[in-house]
């Protein structure tokens, strides 16, 4: 009898182990991390590669490229937005393409769909300005593009990030790594905060910084009456705060 109970323990911990094996290989462990750049705290769980751009998988890259080109940069299965992700993988490790390899058009230009608010998740004491994130993107994150056109700084003034214009289109060189899957028909915009002294979501903005945001919206609307302005958080599947307030609701 002793003998059947203690085999019955040794089942019942096995299967309570496996399911624990399974749970935590179905769930997306979001550990919320922050990182001291100089003086100034980044929640940096905001900036999750992943969650900005289509990245594609390396060992795919690997698998053809040295064979064809074309297939893994211009393919069909590819988006434009991963075909402009791998472009700057290949810039920044200082590969040349072929001439005769079909680039892409520098020229090619996408209605802009979107325009998103962001915040950039950094405490409200933290002075943040373009030149510190245009660096906290390229040396500290590794990205080879910024993640917003431009930020609001807490004086209201608009710092660019990536040289950008209200023309209704969203062009190669405005591309910039805000929301996955959507970025070659979206501009981006952050004011500099979103967060308390204990790392939660938070509306910071100052004065100066609603006032910026709302002449920034209205020089939108004019220029695209059929502009979308929405959160960070309103794109599908997206699982932040950003930025810390209902953006359709504040503006509607």
């Amino acid at each position: 009898m002793r003998q059947l109970t203690e085999k019955a323990v040794y089942i019942m911990f096995g299967i309570g182990l496996v399911f624990v094996i399974i749970l935590a290989c179905n769930t997306k462990i979001n550990i919320k991390t922050e990182i001291n750049v100089g003086d100034y705290i980044v929640d940096t769980s905001y900036y999750d590669l992943a969650d900005h751009v289509e990245i594609l998988n390396p060992s795919k890259i690997l698998a053809t490229f040295d064979q064809d080109v074309d297939t893994i940069l211009f393919g069909d299965s590819y988006t434009l937005e991963q075909q402009i992700f791998f472009y700057d993988m290949l810039a920044s490790s200082g590969l040349q393409m072929d001439n005769n390899t079909n680039a892409i058009d520098p020229h090619i230009k996408h209605k802009t769909k979107f325009y998103f608010i962001h915040c950039t998740a950094s405490k409200y004491s933290a002075q943040l300005d373009g030149e510190w994130f245009t660096n906290f993107f390229h040396n500290e994150r590794g990205w080879s593009r910024v993640g917003y056109s431009a930020i609001i700084l807490h004086n209201g003034k608009l710092d660019t990030l990536s040289p950008f214009n209200l023309d209704g289109y969203t062009s190669i060189d405005e591309f910039t790594y805000g929301v996955r899957g959507v970025n070659m028909q979206s501009l981006h915009f952050a004011y500099v905060g979103g967060i308390d002294g204990k790392g939660a979501p938070m509306d910071s903005r100052t004065i100066e910084q609603k006032e910026t945001m709302m002449k920034l919206i209205q020089e939108i609307r004019c220029s695209d009456p059929d502009a979308v302005i929405i959160g960070h958080r309103d794109h599908p599947n997206v699982a932040k705060a950003c930025p810390s307030f209902d953006v359709r609701e504040y503006y509607k």
